[in-house]
């Protein structure tokens, strides 16, 4: 919030630079003076009621509104309370919604205005005079203001720090989604597989219970790159995991080991039982269609933990089978107990 000619202005950062400067949606003259402010939903609303209370005095024939989307975004579902607030003033009613409103005063003050509401109110009766009413006003740090005049500055830092650590919160998570999972895919990365696959190892291990791996492969993946190019090829990764994404279960594991190869986990299960599993996947990716290249295979070794097993001697027994399933003309599945 700053001054600017006797007139109240907001500015909305909308991004930053490289070099950590902030990016407004409206101008910026260097050399003014900005205060952080904040945004309330009942404050703002509050402050609509108490604009909508003066219209209704002018009374109005026709109301029409320019309100900034800043404003939508933050308001929510609670936005069409402020539009709605006007609305019953006169049925001849109209809403603009923009990203800066211009308002310039009789003296030339104003500007472009973000986050900010104006409200004109239009009417044919000779007897109304034009004004202009300001509902929101800056208050200086002054000892003789009322407390009532402005929101407590514990209550401005509380908020701050609520709103700061909501969205902290909402970055991390999405940074969490990013470090384990594959950006093309969507599905577990390597990182998180092995993560995963030790998981159920410890498990196996202490409980004595059986686990499987299924380690899959596209043939010819290369010829679809070298053939139709790396989008298509990236079409064909994600197609594939979404036919096999269709089998998860529960406690099933899966995600990409890099490049071609998937990894497929299924606990308490055994090897033979998971080797039809692996059969039914193989015959899902044969029987499908996919645009362009139209129909792929894919090939599956299929493996058992043991006990003492770590993550590399599990891996490495269903990789040795799908080595023998390539091997042996592809498109199908070999099991190595």
């Amino acid at each position: 919030m700053s001054y600017r000619n006797d007139c109240v202005i907001a500015r909305v950062p909308s991004a930053y630079g490289e070099n950590n400067s902030i990016h407004f949606t409206s101008d910026v003259i260097k050399g003014e003076k900005f205060r952080l402010s904040y945004g309330n939903a009942d404050n703002l609303l509050a402050v609509i009621s108490k604009s909508v209370e003066g219209m209704k005095s002018f009374k109005p024939e026709a109301v029409f509104l320019f309100e900034c989307g800043n404003r939508v975004r933050f308001l929510k579902e609670r936005a069409s309370c402020e539009t709605n607030s006007y609305k019953e003033i006169t049925s001849e009613f109209s809403v603009a919604i923009g990203y800066a409103e211009l308002f310039m005063s009789s003296t030339g003050d104003g500007g472009a205005l973000n986050s900010a509401m104006v409200a004109v109110g239009l009417s044919e009766n000779s007897d109304m005079e034009d004004e202009i009413r300001a509902c929101v006003n800056l208050i200086e740090d002054d000892d003789q203001n009322d407390e009532r005049d402005y929101i407590p500055f514990i209550d401005r830092i509380l908020h701050f720090l609520e709103r700061t650590s909501t969205e902290l919160d909402a970055v991390n998570k999405e940074l969490g989604r990013i470090a384990y999972t594959d950006q093309l895919t969507k599905v577990y990365n390597r990182w998180e597989l092995e993560h995963k696959i030790n998981e159920v190892l410890d498990f196996c291990n202490t409980d004595n219970t059986p686990a499987c791996l299924i380690f899959m492969d596209i043939d010819h993946f290369k010829h679809v790159n070298d053939t139709y190019g790396h989008d298509v090829g990236d079409m064909v990764l994600r197609a594939s995991v979404d036919v096999i994404r269709e089998n998860l279960g529960p406690r099933h594991v899966f995600g990409r080991w890099g490049g071609e190869e998937f990894i497929y986990v299924l606990t308490d299960m055994e090897i033979s039982e998971a080797a039809e599993f692996a059969e039914n996947l193989r015959k899902q990716i044969e029987e499908s269609y996919f645009e362009t290249v139209k129909h792929i295979t894919m090939s599956f070794g299929v493996g058992q933990n043991k006990p003492g097993d770590n993550l590399e001697s599990f891996v490495k027994r269903a990789d040795e089978a799908l080595y023998i399933a390539k091997e042996s003309g592809r498109n199908r599945v070999v099991r190595r107990e």
